[in-house]
């Protein structure tokens, strides 16, 4: 191939191109002077192969780092990417690594990379990165099943996944017991296709369900069936007993005895039944049941026995409960037909004296409970039904009554009744109206609720008047707020809200003045840029600015959470400062930590190696500066370096 070149003129570029590719080049330059030839050759050289593993890592919302090795001579890389069919870019450098910026989150990348010498090489190393959360774990399943560890197995997601860590939940079917999250950090791009951990510590025979979820430094994979599994220790002998062992009278011949369940986390497995040994000076009864209760008859009135009871499973017997000592017939039994009068603020409660009474022990007092109070009322033997009016109530409250009768000896079992008084229209109102700008043309107004012991009723809706001198508007909502699009920017208004209950409307609230309008709409496109020690803040204008009242001052302030993530919130006033509420260094502090010592918290996985330490929520103190709107900025950029005041590890 030849190519003449004209013109007299010194450093001209020539175009090279190599064919076929992958081949090195001899470039010739001849110069014809005076007739005579002068020539000056040039070998352009290229790689004998790709570079080799190429990986991509996540490294945040909007950036990858792709590193990779290399086999022969090379000068240098170009690294091409590629998503939705469209390639984004090439870069190159000299380096065995680079980070790609300024990605699209959601999306799968094809990363391609050549080297070369002073050629590129004819082909390239690929890799496929879905710049995504991860996709579920698949064909979970549990193995090594003990009385107190379970090994949980499952198949990682797809190759092209980035997974940093795994957060295994296990949930046991024991009410009073939380749920335990467990989160392992994997090397990203693991060569294993399966993955197995063993969870330790459990309950002998309980139930757990399983869960198990990928994630990355952009969050967690969705849940599906296919990543939950019920699974059950092997069952032991129980290690508790049961509790709160009573006896009620049932009628003059009958005695019923009842306790509560073993501790949850002590029947080791599913309670099958009980054995119930009763037992004084003079007799033992050694009885079993299904059920957490037992009825005898032929037990002595005015007689004390000791009870004890223990739960069985289908191991064995556990240890019996601690005998307790009661006295058969001594009690009376509880009262009879519970009914009530209502209204408004008082009730009237009526009962029936007990069916049984114990012949030398008479009932001397009922008690009577509500929320407010406890009251006794003295009993006469000639009366058979007993009335008693409490006074005071809330207006359309539910309420909760018990009736307890009692001798010398102690009480009867509690009977109960639940009772509303009537309703009438409430006695206060909203509190706390506020005015929430949605977007240039429409504006929400919100309200709290009206306290409890006003409401006189259940709230069915609210009325809102809003009005200036020129209009009213007088509407209705069964929710707490209302969105208008009709107001008129840079007018004040008047605004009052009311309840609604089933008997009417209650009073109206104080009205506040509002202008519609006067200040700007949210700022968008919040993006940052993060250090050690320092983090660059950026957003672009609101979308909505009053004509009359320019943006002069951005008001920004951050805290951090509990899991270790920097939240910044960013609004914009009239007159703003920006509050930084910063940790101060605890005096006993002795290391200091950097980005690299960060713990993984739940579910939003920083990087292989990256955790972060939890915060401690104590010694805050705040600092404040201001940030200037300068005219015709589009963009806003706050940069606040931090120095002595905040320790690397509290950002």
């Amino acid at each position: 191939m030849y190519t003449s070149i004209d013109a007299l003129t010194y450093n001209n570029i020539l175009l090279v191109y190599p064919d076929p590719l992958g081949m090195s080049v001899n470039v010739t330059c001849i110069a014809m002077i005076g007739g005579v030839n002068y020539s000056q050759s040039v070998i352009l050289h290229t790689p004998s192969s790709p570079p080799n593993n190429v990986r991509g890592f996540i490294l945040n919302a909007t950036s990858i780092k792709v590193n990779w090795t290399n086999t022969s001579e090379t000068n240098g890389y170009v690294i091409e990417y590629v998503t939705g069919g469209v390639t984004r870019n090439l870069v190159s450098t000299r380096e065995y690594e680079i980070a790609l910026t300024d990605l699209s989150p959601m999306s799968t990348y094809t990363i391609s990379v050549y080297s070369y010498i002073n050629l590129p090489s004819v082909n390239s190393a690929v890799t496929v990165l879905r710049f995504d959360v991860p996709s579920p774990v698949t064909s979970l399943s549990v193995s090594n099943v003990s009385t107190t560890s379970i090994t949980v197995n499952w198949t990682i997601p797809s190759s092209d996944n980035y997974v940093t860590c795994y957060t295994i939940s296990y949930t046991p079917s024991c009410l009073q017991l939380s749920s335990v999250n467990e989160m392992v950090s994997v090397a990203p791009h693991q060569s294993t296709t399966t993955y197995s951990y063993t969870l330790i510590g459990l309950y002998s025979g309980m139930n757990y369900t399983i869960t198990v979820r990928a994630g990355n430094v952009l969050g967690g994979s969705e849940l599906s069936m296919i990543s939950v599994q019920t699974e059950q220790t092997k069952a032991i002998i129980p290690s508790g007993w049961p509790s709160s062992i009573q006896v009620v009278q049932v009628n003059s011949t009958a005695n019923k005895f009842t306790w509560n369940e073993v501790n949850c986390s002590q029947r080791n497995g599913l309670i099958t039944g009980y054995i119930v040994i009763i037992s004084n000076s003079n007799i033992t009864y050694n009885l079993t049941n299904t059920e957490r209760y037992i009825i005898l008859n032929d037990l002595v009135f005015s007689k004390k026995y000791n009870i004890s009871v223990a739960a069985v499973n289908s191991v064995g017997r556990g240890p019996f409960s601690d005998p307790i000592s009661v006295g058969i017939g001594i009690v009376p039994g509880p009262v009879g037909s519970l009914s009530s009068i209502m209204d408004t603020t008082w009730a009237v409660i009526s009962w029936s004296v007990p069916s049984y009474i114990p012949q030398n022990y008479p009932i001397i007092t009922y008690e009577l409970s509500s929320v407010n109070e406890t009251v006794s009322v003295a009993s006469h033997q000639s009366i058979a039904t007993y009335s008693y009016t409490l006074i005071g109530l809330y207006s359309g409250m539910n309420y909760t009554i018990t009736v307890r009768a009692g001798n010398a000896l102690g009480g009867s079992e509690l009977s109960m009744i639940n009772v509303q008084t009537e309703a009438i229209i409430p006695s206060g109102w909203p509190s706390s109206i506020q005015v929430v700008q949605v977007n240039s043309t429409a504006n929400k107004f919100t309200w709290n609720e009206v306290n409890c012991s006003q409401r006189n009723g259940l709230i069915t809706g609210y009325i809102v008047i809003i009005s200036n001198s020129n209009i009213t508007y007088n509407l209705t909502s069964t929710e707490r707020y209302i969105i208008l699009n009709d107001l008129v920017f840079g007018t004040e208004y008047n605004i009052s809200v009311a309840a609604v209950n089933s008997v009417g409307r209650g009073p109206f609230s104080d009205p506040i003045l509002v202008g519609i309008g006067i200040v700007p709409g949210p700022v968008g496109s919040l993006s940052s840029i993060m250090d050690t020690t320092w983090a660059v803040i950026s957003w672009s204008v609101p979308s909505y600015i009053p004509q009359d009242y320019p943006i002069i001052t951005y008001e920004a302030g951050y805290y951090v959470i509990s899991s270790g993530v920097l939240c910044i919130l960013l609004t914009v006033s009239v007159i703003i400062y920006i509050n930084y509420f910063i940790r101060k260094k605890s005096s006993y502090a002795t290391n200091k930590q950097t980005k690299s010592d960060d713990n993984i918290p739940m579910q939003v996985c920083e990087p292989y190696e990256i955790h972060k330490k939890r915060l401690n929520e104590e010694n805050e103190e705040m600092t404040t500066f201001r940030i200037q709107k300068f005219e015709n900025d589009e963009t806003t950029v706050l940069q606040k370096i931090l120095q002595d005041t905040i320790d690397t590890e509290e950002l």
